[in-house]
């Protein structure tokens, strides 16, 4: 988002910079029009920006840029909240698991690769930004480099015109004399040409003034082209704060876009963090609960093994719970790692946000350095100004002396001149053509835009259904498992059980003691331990209890008589 930012104010400053420029360019076409100010054209300085020739490309990479950082940025931010969501329905439907030794050191391994992962990962982000950050260094010093050659190439020129100022106050040599072999104009059709293709550049027989208004001409129209790209990547500049829920008041200011864009990115930062933490926090709180639940698993282990055989069956029924719970914990194991792998993918758009302000600090420097050649370009306008109007006030001084030879030859030159704006209509013809096919393509990628933005919705829809089958599994599994209460009863139970045990067990041995091992000859063992069995798995207990009185009673009555 804040490369965004640096590369649109980068793009404004060379619009606003290619505009002055493109002035001054004009003002030179009108003048070789002019038939009285043809003289004038001798002292002109042709300055030409600081573009190279492949600036079309650069401002297209510059439009996918943005478009590519705005697209990563919403897919985070969706991602956040459906990570958000996914985690607050966890924390209200996870219930208790119980898991055994072997499922809680395989979670604990995998939390700790996901953490060792997730480190790496940081690490390799922050190279790659460094990396990024020191190339973006080495083409801000050759931008900084060029500035300062076409400043230095600006003063040379400057002060050329006025020496030749000053010289012409005393010439009276012709008028295409003075174009063809002022140096100003020499060095000014070379500027020109050096920033221009091989196939715009015209045969060396053609005259200075021809020379001069072709390739003003071609300059102008790149840098009109150039003006109504920057004027677009600002429009999408502003499309892109105004999305993200900020307001830009009119004018554009590159201070207050960053402004807003820096609000947005801590606002965004802060959300991550509290994703983050809660993120930590629920996964310590899980695996506290791990712990509690081994321990419990532990202890109903010893349990069971202390009870009688005749709890078999109960304990293979809490053995197949057990086992259900632990294809539930592999279960949400799966779904942790998953989200787990979304957060860390949330977390390297979050450290990308943050190296990105520092490209954006950097960038006031260069649109300081901007301002600066922009108020020197201005002086520069000044200058020729004035030293247009006096060569304006020369001509008129030396109309009366010119003869009827000369003013042949200053009508043919006019006539050369005329072909030439002719030709320049023609190329400007053909730019508005590439600008229509420029236009075609980019309605086609708008189209595809819109086509890869259902394709996302269609994605978000299926994330949706998945998200609710989640929720059902965990559900029906929440059904499945046994609750703390019923736990809590069986527990009752088998207490009780145990007392009614150790009660029967205890009249059996006071019995033995009494009869002094006669029992064994009067009771049979065998039917008393299928008694105590029958007092354990009957629901009338009573029952059985009379049965067993009565075969005691009856044994004694016998054992009396």
């Amino acid at each position: 988002m804040a490369s965004s930012s640096l590369w649109g104010s980068l793009a404004a400053n060379v619009a606003n910079y290619g505009k002055d420029l493109t002035q001054d360019i004009r003002d030179i076409v009108s003048g070789v029009d002019d038939e009285h100010d043809i003289e004038k054209e001798g002292g002109i300085n042709a300055s030409t920006p600081g573009q190279d020739e492949d600036l079309d490309a650069y401002i297209e990479d510059l439009e996918r840029s943005l478009i590519r950082k705005k697209q990563e940025v919403e897919a985070a931010f969706k991602k956040i909240e459906d990570l958000e969501a996914q985690l607050a329905l966890q924390r209200e439907s996870l219930p208790l698991p119980v898991v055994d030794d072997t499922a809680t050191r395989e979670l604990q391994r995998r939390v700790e690769s996901l953490q060792s992962q997730l480190e790496h990962d940081r690490a390799l982000h922050a190279t790659a930004m460094n990396e990024a950050v020191a190339s973006f260094d080495v083409k801000l010093a050759a931008a900084l480099g060029e500035a300062h050659r076409w400043h230095v190439e600006c003063d040379r020129l400057c002060s050329s015109a006025a020496a030749k100022a000053n010289e012409g106050a005393t010439s009276d040599s012709p008028a295409d004399s003075l174009i063809e072999a002022n140096p100003v104009v020499v060095d000014a059709v070379a500027t020109l040409s050096s920033v221009l293709h091989a196939a715009d550049l015209v045969d060396d027989d053609a005259t200075m003034s021809h020379k001069l208004g072709h390739y003003a001409s071609l300059v102008t129209s790149r840098l009109v082209a150039a003006e109504v790209d920057a004027k677009a990547l600002e429009t999408t500049l502003t499309a892109f704060v105004l999305s993200q829920g900020e307001q830009l008041d009119p004018p554009f200011h590159l201070a207050e876009c960053k402004l807003k864009l820096d609000q947005v990115g801590v606002a965004r930062r802060t959300d991550m963090e509290r994703v983050v933490a809660e993120f930590e926090q629920t996964t310590g709180q899980l695996q506290l609960e791990l712990a509690a639940a081994q321990a419990k698993v532990r202890d109903v282990e010893q349990r069971h093994v202390q009870e009688s055989p005749d709890n078999d069956q109960a304990v293979r029924h809490l053995q197949d719970k057990l086992h259900q719970s632990q294809v539930n914990v592999e279960h949400l194991s799966r779904e942790l790692e998953a989200t787990t792998l979304e957060l860390q993918a949330a977390l390297g758009a979050r450290d990308g946000e943050e190296q990105s302000s520092v490209l954006v600090e950097r960038n006031m420097e260069l649109e300081r350095m901007a301002y600066a050649v922009s108020d020197q370009l201005a002086q520069v306008k000044a200058q020729l100004d004035m030293e247009r109007a006096q060569w304006v006030q020369h001509g008129r001084a030396n109309t009366s002396a010119v003869s009827e030879a000369q003013w042949f030859e200053l009508k043919s030159t006019l006539a050369l001149v005329e072909a030439d704006k002719n030709v320049a209509q023609q190329d400007a013809d053909r730019l508005h053509s590439e600008l229509l096919n420029l236009h075609a393509v980019l309605t086609q990628f708008q189209s595809r835009r819109e086509t890869e933005e259902a394709q996302w919705q269609a994605k978000e829809a299926s994330w949706t259904s998945r998200l609710a089958a989640l929720e059902a599994d965990v559900a029906s599994s929440r059904e499945r498992q046994t609750s703390t209460d019923d736990v809590a009863l069986l527990k009752q139970s088998v207490a009780k059980k145990d007392g009614e045990i150790e009660r029967l067990r205890d009249a059996l041995e006071r019995s033995a003691a009494r009869f002094h091992g006669d029992t064994v000859e009067s009771v049979d063992k065998r039917l008393m331990v299928q008694m105590m069995i029958q007092l354990h798995e009957s629901p009338n207990k009573s029952d059985v209890l009379e049965v067993m009185g009565r075969i005691l009673v009856r044994d004694l009555s016998w054992r009396w008589s």
